[in-house]
């Protein structure tokens, strides 16, 4: 299908040159990227991606990494001998 459509957006300067930068990593196009989008919004009928509202990380997982990083400066970081071993000591 040949391309005719053309789409004209305003983004700011520096998001669309961090954005470049990391499709020429990945050896695409801006446009490439956002056909990309668009498809993958029209096959999934959705956006590709999870919109959300809230902390990232959120409160537990960053108590978590606290509690990690405590642990790892007073020299006792968790080890397990085996997965099973973590799940029980986490009362999973």
């Amino acid at each position: 299908m040949a391309k005719t459509a053309i789409l004209s957006i305003r983004i700011e300067p520096r998001t669309k040159s961090q954005a470049e930068k990391i499709f020429k990593k990945l050896g695409i196009t801006m446009t490439e990227a956002v056909n990309m989008l668009f498809r993958q919004t029209i096959n999934d009928n959705a956006l590709p991606f999870r919109p959300h509202i809230g902390e990232i990380p959120n409160a537990e997982t960053i108590a978590a990494m606290k509690e990690v990083d405590a642990r790892i400066a007073k020299g006792k970081p968790a080890r397990y001998k085996s997965p099973q071993e973590m799940f029980t000591a986490l009362g999973i």
